[in-house]
């Protein structure tokens, strides 16, 4: 189980890819009978790294926030900043690393009985 800050707005992304990893390691071993806790440590171990990046991102944006409040500055984000992601292929490239997060999982559709795809 983790915590995702509402910072970024990741934590339904982080949810939904959670619940793909542990259906593509968890079905599998559901459908021999042989589901164990040793699977879960496999879902585990496959999302902790994504987890840990975002939650890292967020707690440095709340810090950056939390010294700006402290200091009666105004919150935003740096002119240096704003000036590089005003770039198209740099602003496309934040826009998908917050959309779809580090390591995203997709869903082995082998899994999905035959009828739906």
């Amino acid at each position: 189980m983790h915590v995702i800050s509402p910072v970024g707005g990741n934590g339904i992304l982080m949810a939904v890819q959670d619940a793909v990893a542990a259906a593509n390691r968890l079905v599998p071993a559901q459908r021999r009978g042989t589901a164990t806790t040793a699977d879960l440590a496999a879902v585990q171990a496959d999302r902790e790294t994504a987890i840990e990046r975002v939650q890292a991102k967020q707690v440095a944006i709340e810090r950056q926030v939390g010294r700006a409040r402290e200091r009666g500055r105004p919150i935003g984000s740096p002119t240096l900043l704003k000036l590089v992601t005003a770039l198209p292929g740099v602003r496309g490239r934040n826009a998908r690393a917050n959309a779809y997060g580090p390591n995203p999982p997709r869903l082995d559709l082998d899994l999905l009985p035959s009828t739906l795809h």
